[in-house]
């Protein structure tokens, strides 16, 4: 009986030591794991609130999706609003969540009076995120891009309506709860891309959902896949390429039978 009770703790001891190593595999690809929270150590005076606001502001903005309803329907463009937020990817570019921007025909981000036209570059449905660039001619100096945080806090920030009359900035609380598939579930009820930010105002979530059966809940994506969608490894396979990305040979025009090419034959008439 002892040397099979030696060998079982041998087993038990080895199992244990690996453990952190096969939980964090599951983490690092996006799958449903409660996110590691880390206490919140600083307390923010009001005047510490109004400097991350005011530091946020040229960074956070509203962004407005048109988007044209298909026929029969009344060809009238639809406006969703959210959020962008500037981030370092090989230049400036800003992050958003992918859902509002589907099938978009313009984007554009609001700063002040002006508005701005952004490009898709990125997105990948998979994880509900999207990666968008400025038109050519931006002065991008104005921008001031955030850092992927590497923690997550139990206490976090967003800026809502950034640069209107209804901004303001709001405590969120990140959840010890497993989320539905990728996402972690925050006391945020905003969606569309609004990020969440750390005290050093690093970002650590985009919000993207609503909870289904709680709407002042939300569901965001962590800095752990933003990660991986910014910098890939090696063995994961590309992010799809937006549907309504047109190719530079080819143009695409739009009939009562659908979506037709001038390479498709003669095409509807």
């Amino acid at each position: 009986m002892k040397p099979f009770l030696a060998v079982f703790l041998m087993c038990l001891v080895a199992l244990v030591a690996d453990c952190p190593r096969a939980m964090a595999q599951p983490l690092a690809v996006g799958l449903s794991q409660p996110p590691t929270l880390t206490p919140t150590a600083v307390l923010l005076s009001r005047d510490e609130l109004d400097a991350m606001r005011s530091a946020l502001s040229r960074s956070v903005f509203v962004a407005e999706a048109s988007h044209t309803p298909p026929a029969p329907y009344q060809q009238v463009p639809l406006v969703y609003d959210g959020a962008v937020t500037a981030i370092e990817a090989d230049g400036l570019a800003f992050l958003t969540a992918a859902g509002w921007l589907t099938d978009a025909e313009t984007i554009e981000m609001l700063d002040g009076d002006e508005r701005i036209e952004l490009a898709v570059e990125e997105m990948d449905v998979r994880v509900g995120l999207a990666l968008l660039r400025l038109a050519d001619g931006t002065n991008s100096a104005a921008f001031t891009p955030l850092s992927i945080g590497a923690l997550t806090p139990m206490v976090a920030y967003a800026l809502l309506s950034p640069q209107t009359r209804y901004e303001q900035l709001v405590t969120v609380s990140v959840l010890n709860d497993v989320a539905q598939d990728l996402y972690w579930q925050t006391t945020l009820a905003a969606v569309n891309g609004y990020p969440i930010v750390d005290v050093d105002r690093n970002l650590v979530a985009v919000q993207c959902l609503r909870v289904p059966n709680d709407p002042s809940r939300g569901l965001a994506v962590g800095w752990p896949v933003i990660n991986l969608m910014l910098d890939p490894p090696d063995d994961l396979a590309p992010a799809r390429r937006p549907d309504h990305v047109l190719g530079e040979e080819e143009e695409v025009e739009q009939h009562a039978y659908g979506w037709w090419s001038p390479t498709w034959g003669e095409g509807p008439k």
